[in-house]
């Protein structure tokens, strides 16, 4: 097996211990605000959604169930899709397991594109895979997206070091973002600060992961481990200090009456 695919099973792992709601009473999904959004762009039976980064599945689920939509719901990750293929299947979600955006040209048009904290971990020209997306959107349709983003232009070194520990870069601060999203062609109608929710989440990410230390280590790399402590205290602090923000910010294609 692959680095990576270790990499992410022990992730999988990681969060099937220490995520779980029903035995540590942590959200990791802000199922209301979900629920907010779909009132909010009419998200009725029979529409057609494609979430992309779907990870273990848990939006694309939540979707299908209660609302009634078809989702194609797209990881590059293998052991990703297959947690969620075995633990968040659903008759109206289809999990492909796919990279972008060397996928697109497989991909129809849909009435919503998903994008939760998943553009950050796109290697590449972020952009063109933005615009790429656009592109299978229905017209009037709807692109719901939330990055890591830095809270301004000015160099951190807590910043830095947590986009080095995710693997990921942080380029665009939120002003940047939002300007990327109306360049390639989107109108932003809503935006939801969830600061205050972040601070609680990632308190109780650290907290569960080094209450469950003893227990990961007996089945993924102690390594791994040590290594996501380390580097979920540094996003909890990044967080709680505001050096970065992840809204979720609801556009539109075409008329950007809702």
């Amino acid at each position: 097996m692959s680095d990576t695919y270790n990499y992410n099973n022990a992730f999988v792992k990681i969060a099937e211990i220490t995520g779980s709601r029903k035995r540590n009473k942590l959200n990791y999904i802000p199922w209301e605000q979900f629920k907010n959004i779909a009132e909010f762009i009419h998200l009725d039976p029979g529409k057609s959604v494609l979430d992309t980064g779907c990870g273990l599945g848990g939006i694309a689920k939540y979707y299908a169930q209660n609302y009634g939509v078809k989702v194609t719901a797209v990881d590059a990750s293998t052991s990703m899709i297959e947690y969620a293929k075995e633990n968040n299947a659903h008759q109206l979600v289809t999990y492909v397991l796919g990279s972008f955006p060397e996928i697109l040209p497989e991909l129809g048009s849909y009435d919503v594109i998903l994008s939760i904290l998943w553009l950050a971990d796109v290697s590449g020209d972020r952009y063109s895979v933005l615009k790429g997306l656009i592109s299978k959107l229905s017209n009037n349709g709807y692109f719901i997206v939330a990055d890591w983003l830095k809270t301004d232009e000015r160099p951190n070194a807590l910043v830095d070091e947590l986009c080095k520990g995710w693997k990921q870069n942080m380029y665009l601060s939120l002003q940047g973002f939002r300007d990327k999203i109306e360049q390639a062609g989107l109108k932003i109608i809503k935006e939801i600060n969830l600061h205050n929710d972040m601070i609680a989440h990632w308190r109780n990410v650290h907290e569960n992961i080094v209450n469950h230390r003893a227990e990961l280590y007996g089945s993924v790399d102690k390594k791994i481990v040590d290594d996501h402590i380390k580097i979920m205290e540094l996003t909890k602090i990044c967080v709680e200090q505001n050096l970065v923000c992840a809204p979720i910010i609801i556009c539109k294609k075409g008329d950007s009456s809702v």
